[in-house]
């Protein structure tokens, strides 16, 4: 099988690399070789590949920023999915596309179905919700998996940030009101590596095909996702001492783009659908501070 991965050098990307390659060909493509603003380049790219599979790990992930430029945001998260749908739809090939919580308002007090309502609050948001229209519209086999809070051992991420803020603060405000599910990169990689053998081997892939929900099991605050990196890594000796974490509001946090206050994804279509779960974040986070630990 020939997979052509774009977006090999993020988080995600970097375990999709790890996850699929004793099963496949990976032609990953970073940014130095393909970009994604750049339709043309990106549709003969993908072509020349020859790919049964595309795995799309890029986006434009700065939330804050892409509030400045909805441009640039829209070019990668939304127009670029076009290109690769249509491309794909012309090579027969399947796109597995990775999306994101801040699709949805973030009102409701329940998991959110695939099925619900969106109602992004933000350009980021706006955008990773059109591109997911765009790759449906191009008719081109696809999987779409919405995630959130994502987590490695590597890239940028809420675990290393604090980790690396630790020593140098005394004191952290950190939001309390806004709930998600951390989800491991390494996780979302092994669970797309299976689904898409999955997909390969069934007679009816079209039947497996659409968007799913794929994060961690539990809910957690930002606020008690610190208090338990801090716990944890000080216990593993990976921190000496931990600053004294203060809760504080959204509102006082005044971050320029609105995160949604509740994003917690209910999961239980891919499970019915792939016979797999992610376990709890919390599990998740000992793995990631055990790839951490000298």
């Amino acid at each position: 099988m020939r997979i052509v991965l774009l977006g090999p050098n993020g988080q995600l990307g970097f375990e999709l690399k790890r996850a699929f390659a004793p099963m496949a060909t990976v032609l990953a493509f970073g940014r130095e070789s393909v970009d994604l603003s750049d339709a043309d380049g990106l549709a003969q790219a993908i072509r020349s590949a020859e790919p049964q599979v595309i795995l799309n790990a890029a986006a434009y992930t700065q939330v804050d920023r892409a509030e400045d430029e909805p441009e640039r945001a829209a070019l990668i998260n939304h127009h670029a999915l076009r290109v690769i749908g249509e491309t794909a739809a012309s090579c027969n090939a399947l796109v597995v596309h990775f999306s994101t919580d801040y699709v949805f308002a973030g009102g409701l007090h329940r998991p959110y179905l695939e099925d619900d309502p969106i109602g992004a609050q933000t350009v980021y948001g706006r955008t990773k919700a059109a591109g997911e229209a765009a790759l449906r519209e191009s008719n081109a086999s696809h999987l779409i998996f919405r995630t959130a809070w994502v987590n490695a051992a590597r890239g940028h991420n809420f675990v290393r940030t604090m980790l690396a803020l630790a020593p140098k603060r005394q004191e952290l405000r950190i939001v309390n009101d806004q709930v998600g599910s951390p989800t491991p990169a390494r996780w979302l990689a092994a669970a797309t590596s299976l689904a898409v053998m999955r997909w390969q081997s069934a007679p009816l892939r079209r039947q497996l095909e659409g968007t799913y929900h794929l994060s961690a099991a539990g809910q957690v605050s930002w606020f008690e996702f610190a208090q338990a990196i801090f716990a944890r890594s000080l216990a593993r000796g990976l921190l000496t001492e931990i600053p004294k974490l203060i809760a504080i509001s959204s509102a006082e946090h005044a971050a320029k783009a609105a995160r949604p206050l509740y994003s917690v994804l209910d999961n239980q279509r891919f499970k019915r659908t792939f016979h797999l779960s992610l376990p709890d974040w919390g599990v998740g986070l000992e793995e990631l501070l055990e790839e951490l630990t000298p």
